[in-house]
């Protein structure tokens, strides 16, 4: 592709439990102020010449003159970085980043370390999976205004608190992972999600932004202590994969309209919670689990009545439940 960027990864895809985007990566590290070449940790590992970036780099735009490109961008016929392959670019440091900026399309998957700003990228729009971990020091995710479409976002182990740039992007695959300034969901759009995980988010109190959501696919919410109210999730329909709630700080666990989890349902150790409201549900699919196959686990909820356990299995015929540790004294309804 003229006046693109093409970067050639060799290495074969993997994905680290509980993601769905990249593990394996080309590495782009900044630790010299020279141009970055690419280390993936073997001998054979693919290289970008510094002479071959400044080339797309410096390489004249195409006659477009009515086309638009705003301030900072790359011209039409440059603003686009291919990276030839499934592996990830991995981008670590601040230094590293500004090799990419003015960019409006990746197409392929980056992982972005050790950052502090996200500034450079700016000018995206598109991009395949984008994980940015492991930079305490980046508090804001501002410069990814524009962006618009990512198969997949990852964000964690940063100081990031708001979301808000974020409200133009569609993505089908979210994970948000120990982001212990995150208070709220807004600035997200989802309405047609694969994958959704919120993780060990210690303050986030508003998950409004989840409105009206009908369906998802793998839904999991671990180590929310903070969340007392999953209101937002009145709306869900279907769970087309597992389904995971631990230790969430909500008192009644209210899904009225669910009727299907085509998967594994998975209620633990969550320690205020007194009642379980799931009036539609018809059908779990069970999924091994040890030696055994089981379609509902609801265990160690100390305040919930292990009656709210034993009717749901009543009302979901065909599974079997591992149901046990739930000691909190009351009636059913």
């Amino acid at each position: 592709m003229a006046g693109t960027l093409a970067v050639a990864g060799c290495y074969a895809h993997h994905e680290r439990p509980g993601s769905n985007g990249p593990d394996s990566a080309i590495v782009i590290d900044a630790g010299t102020d020279a141009s970055p070449g690419i280390d993936s940790g073997t001998d054979a590992a693919p290289v970008i010449d510094s002479a071959v970036v400044d080339a797309a780099q410096d390489a004249p735009a195409d006659a477009t003159p009515d086309v638009f490109v705003p301030d900072g961008c790359r011209a039409p016929g440059q603003d686009v970085l291919v990276t030839g392959g499934p592996d990830a670019i991995a981008i670590v440091g601040d230094h590293a980043l500004e090799q990419l900026r003015g960019y409006r399309v990746i197409d392929g998957s980056l992982r972005i370390s050790e950052v502090t700003s996200l500034d450079p990228l700016s000018c995206l729009e598109r991009i395949g999976w984008l994980n940015i971990f492991d930079a305490p020091d980046l508090h804001s995710l501002g410069g990814l205004e524009r962006l618009t479409a990512a198969d997949g976002f990852q964000l964690d182990h940063t100081s990031v608190a708001s979301l808000l740039p974020l409200r133009q992007m569609n993505t089908r695959q979210l994970s948000l992972w120990g982001n212990p300034q995150i208070t709220t969901l807004d600035g997200l759009t989802l309405t047609d999600v694969d994958h959704l995980a919120l993780r060990n988010l210690d303050n986030l109190v508003d998950i409004r932004a989840l409105t009206g959501l009908t369906e998802v696919g793998y839904l999991e919410l671990f180590v929310l202590t903070a969340l007392t109210d999953l209101s937002a999730l009145a709306s869900l329909r279907a769970i087309k994969d597992n389904f995971w709630v631990d230790t969430v700080g909500m008192t009644t666990l209210r899904l009225p309209v669910l009727r299907t989890i085509d998967g594994f349902l998975g209620i633990v150790r969550c320690r205020d919670l007194r009642s379980i409201e799931m009036p539609s549900l018809e059908r779990v699919i069970a999924r091994p689990l040890g030696q055994h196959s089981y379609g509902i686990g609801i265990q160690g909820n100390p305040m919930l009545p292990q009656c709210y356990a034993d009717n749901l299995q009543r009302q979901v015929e065909h599974v079997e439940c591992q149901c046990s540790g739930n000691n909190g004294v009351g009636m059913c309804p």
